[in-house]
């Protein structure tokens, strides 16, 4: 029972990077019509995969070195993000909405939002680095 989460993890990371090379089945970013691009879906799964990983394996590895099993879920949220940012920018510039004065005006917003989420994440990445690697 322990086991179905990792499993289930993985196996959805497997899924979202066969939506790297195949683009019928990517998913689209809640709450709009915009697809997921490849970077997005490498990040995904990348997540996934790592989370399964960590918690599949976690216990066998001792608690010093269990950091850097958490380490690329951490990277993976960051490609999440830039995944994130990219697809707005190609979804704003190829939408037919995009010919419109205040559309790009909300679209330049939507694009800042996505790059201050890529700078929160490596932030964030600091920052567990610093406390747990570097601050002994």
């Amino acid at each position: 029972m322990k086991a179905i989460f990792p499993i289930l993890a993985i196996l959805g990371g497997v899924y979202s990077a066969l939506g790297i090379w195949f683009p019928r089945i990517r998913g689209h970013w809640k709450g709009t019509r915009m697809p997921c691009g490849p970077v997005s879906c490498t990040g995904f799964a990348a997540f996934f995969i790592g989370l399964g990983t960590d918690f599949l394996v976690g216990d066998a590895v001792s608690e010093r070195y269990r950091i850097w099993l958490f380490l690329p879920v951490i990277l993976s949220g960051i490609v999440v993000a830039i995944g994130y940012a990219l697809d707005s920018r190609n979804y704003s510039r190829s939408s037919p909405e995009s010919l419109t004065v205040t559309q790009r005006k909300s679209d330049a917003r939507a694009e800042q939002r996505g790059w201050f989420f890529v700078a929160f994440g490596v932030f964030f990445l600091i920052m567990v680095l610093w406390t747990f690697v570097l601050h002994k």
